[in-house]
């Protein structure tokens, strides 16, 4: 329970520090790094990893040197696997279908590959243990806030 404490203390100082500069590069991969790391059925963290990661790969050209040119393609390639983890299955075809046409690496082309299939046959979009369902997500909130209420009286 303290870890989860402090996890969750650490998440809202770097969403503190975005908020404060949406624009600095660092904060932003040192947030979607975290983020990405983090199993999304406690924390639920997956699109902050989508949205720091596209931010830094859509920028990649302001900041000159900020990273080598292989940290995009695998941030790239992280985005995919969130898109997987929370169900967004289309989009994580996505993903690893535009890195297997951009990517001259065989391995790196066979990794993708694999996961292309693991997708195949899949729906578009689909609930899956990491992702939350919306109905899931209310039922919580309103049992929170009748949890809250009753501790006033």
């Amino acid at each position: 329970m303290e870890r989860l404490k402090w996890a969750k203390e650490g998440l809202k100082l770097l969403d503190e520090a975005v908020t404060a500069s949406p624009e600095d590069s660092k904060i932003r991969l040192l947030r979607g790094k975290v983020a990405y790391t983090l199993p999304e059925k406690h924390f639920h963290r997956g699109t902050t990893a989508i949205g720091d990661f596209t931010y830094l790969i859509n920028h990649s050209e302001d900041e000159e040197d900020f990273l080598p040119p292989y940290k995009y393609v695998e941030m790239s390639y992280q985005i995919g696997n969130v898109y997987n983890r929370i169900g967004r299955n289309e989009d994580a075809r996505h993903c690893f279908q535009s890195l297997e046409k951009k990517t001259e690496d065989d391995d790196f082309r066979y990794l993708l590959r694999l996961r292309l299939k693991e997708l195949a046959g899949k729906p578009a979009i689909e609930y899956t243990a990491d992702s939350e369902n919306p109905m899931t997500y209310l039922v919580k909130r309103t049992l929170r806030a009748t949890e809250h209420e009753l501790k006033r009286f």
